[in-house]
């Protein structure tokens, strides 16, 4: 599951990481991202939670569909491990978190949503 900081506020009026935990314990989520919008993404399962930086000297001009690529840059990483979210490791969880918060920080500095995905070749050179 995919939530805004904002959101988890308005909803709950909880920090991230309690919001993380209520998602998991009371609604069943076995995997939240809890985006921070240019800080990064707090990401937590049932096994870890970690904290990922948006990568520096990104330049906004429109955050169109930056939530959007999140979610399925995210999720295309999550898929190529083959495993449960509680069977993560925190390095794996990491990953996936940083190359989705590379990619929809990239998005961001062009206009529109779909005009603004980046490519996977600058997804990774950033993202290292």
């Amino acid at each position: 599951m995919k939530i805004s900081d904002e959101e988890i506020e308005f909803l709950w009026g909880l920090t991230p990481e309690k919001g993380g935990k209520k998602l998991l314990n009371e609604y069943g989520v076995s995997l939240a991202y809890i985006t921070l919008g240019p800080k990064g993404c707090y990401a937590v399962t049932a096994s870890h939670c970690v904290t990922v930086n948006s990568p520096a000297g990104i330049q906004v001009v429109d955050t169109t569909g930056a939530g959007d690529i999140f979610g399925g840059s995210a999720m295309s990483q999550f898929l190529q491990y083959k495993k449960s979210p509680s069977d993560l490791t925190e390095e794996e969880l990491t990953q996936i978190v940083r190359f989705a918060c590379t990619a929809a920080s990239l998005s961001t500095q062009k206009h529109g949503g779909i005009t603004s995905v980046p490519t996977l070749t600058e997804v990774k050179e950033k993202s290292v």
